[in-house]
């Protein structure tokens, strides 16, 4: 029976937290991707079909989760970009691809103890 309600409690608690933290923090996490170019006329250049991306993310308030990560992805389809396609929800780094040649943009997203995505 113990086996049977300690996951049960334990989402409980979490769930808690995530109403706590939802009252006292009103903003979504500070995500940044280092190593990449901020500015399309002057994009990070890479010759390799996969590559490593981490991100970083910080919120004083209720944290970020670390397992709660999301790499995107949109390529340029000559005329505009297209939609963004999510790459695995995980930790703050991952190795992403493999791509056919072209460009790319690239952002990711984190969620905080309250459950908001920055």
């Amino acid at each position: 029976m113990a086996a049977d309600l300690l996951p049960w409690a334990i989402e409980q608690i979490a769930s808690l937290y995530r109403l706590f933290y939802r009252a006292v923090d009103a903003t979504a996490p500070v995500v940044s991707v280092p190593g990449f170019a901020l500015d399309v006329d002057q994009p990070t250049v890479l010759t390799t079909p996969a590559f490593p991306v981490s991100a970083t993310a910080s919120d004083p308030e209720s944290g970020v989760g670390r397992n709660l990560y999301q790499f995107y992805t949109a390529a340029w389809t000559g005329a505009q970009w297209g939609p963004w396609q999510p790459h695995g929800q995980g930790l703050a780094a991952d190795v992403l691809g493999p791509f056919g040649e072209g460009l790319y943009a690239l952002t990711a997203s984190a969620t905080n103890g309250a459950g908001q995505t920055g």
